[in-house]
């Protein structure tokens, strides 16, 4: 394999590709957490409305 020397702008993509690359596995991450927080819709109805109830604790 033959020595190739990278100019600036291609070092320069390159560190961009893996910047976004380490954001999208990040955001999947996150995503995925939620996912496995949330097991059955009916878990996301019980903390929506608790997260209501204490809105409306709140207000009043």
């Amino acid at each position: 394999m033959a020595d190739k020397i990278l100019d600036a702008g291609e070092i320069e993509l390159i560190i961009d590709l893996i910047e976004d690359h380490i954001d999208n596995l990040s955001k999947w991450r996150a995503h995925y957490i939620d996912i496995k927080k949330v097991n059955s819709a009916a878990d996301l109805q019980k903390k929506s409305d608790k997260y209501n109830e204490i809105v409306k604790k709140l207000k009043s």
